[in-house]
């Protein structure tokens, strides 16, 4: 079990493509993020939407704010539109959270649209530092802060699947071991061992 639970991000991972994919309403967003955490993550986006303002060239429009991030994350190219649509995508998450109340009552065909609207402000935040403006350090702090809350709301794991994975490469070694065996013990380097 132990051994399965340390070794299992891959099928962990592969069993929430599947779940997003086919039961996007149960696992496309974390249904644990409850009220309190939705206030509290309003107020960091609040906080997030003054900061980025700091941020945008005075006389910058936006058509659409998804289209604009979507170039910057495939492209790494940054406009001085992208901050803007940083901070308008940044505001429209922040009301459809506080709207619904808590994740777990976004309706059914809104799931997948907020997570996509999540995912993307994610990336783009990963990618600013790089490729954007000289942020301040404080600035970044509050980047960094909502970049962690955006991720407990999208990327997470059920404790079911951790432990499901983690039984199944336990029993898997427990019955195949003499295979693992073998090629780690004899297959491995230049001059195999005895």
């Amino acid at each position: 079990f132990a051994h399965g639970s340390n070794d299992g991000q891959k099928g962990m991972g592969l069993i929430m493509l599947i779940l997003v994919g086919t039961v996007p309403t149960a696992y496309a967003l974390n249904h644990a993020v409850g009220t309190r955490q939705t206030q509290t993550f309003a107020a960091v986006s609040q906080q997030v939407v003054n900061t980025v303002e700091n941020y945008v060239a005075p006389g910058t429009v936006v058509a659409d704010n998804g289209v604009e991030l979507e170039h910057f994350v495939s492209s790494h190219q940054f406009e001085p539109s992208t901050m803007l649509a940083l901070q308008q995508m940044v505001g429209d998450i922040r009301n459809e959270a506080v709207g619904y109340g808590s994740l777990g009552k976004v309706p059914a065909a809104m799931q997948a649209n907020v997570r996509n609207q999540m995912y993307l402000t994610s990336e783009t935040l990963r990618l600013l530092p790089k490729y954007g403006p000289k942020v301040s350090a404080n600035d970044q702090k509050v980047l960094d802060n909502y970049k962690g809350f955006l991720d407990v709301s999208t990327k997470f794991i059920p404790t079911w699947v951790k432990v499901a994975v983690a039984l199944a490469l336990g029993l898997g070694t427990m019955v195949g071991w003499k295979r693992i065996v073998v090629t780690v013990g004899e297959k491995i380097g230049k001059t195999h061992l005895t």
